[in-house]
């Protein structure tokens, strides 16, 4: 749930996907309370020619390359300082 995919601006939004990410926070803070680890994956991308290779470029033109917004998750999720974000570079 990273902001291509929710900010309702963006190409690569769904118009769903805002519907489900207080769903999303109530499950992150249940595994808090918990005391389960929280751990976010983010697609991210080196550069087009390196991580996306062709196939994932004919079918989805936008890169998300880290280092950028685009690999942030979206409005209304929290990562906390001490949860694993690992950056998932392949489809």
């Amino acid at each position: 749930m990273t902001k291509p995919f929710v900010d309702s601006d963006r190409p690569l939004a769904s118009p769903n996907s805002r519907v489900i990410v207080p769903r999303l926070q109530e499950l992150v803070e249940a595994f808090r309370e918990a005391a389960r680890p929280v751990l976010w994956v983010v697609q991210g991308h080196h550069s087009v020619a390196h991580d996306r290779g062709i196939h994932l470029a004919s079918w989805w033109p936008l890169p998300l390359l880290e280092g950028t917004e685009d690999v942030e998750v979206a409005e209304g999720l929290e990562v906390r300082a001490d949860e694993k974000v690992i950056v998932k570079r392949r489809y």
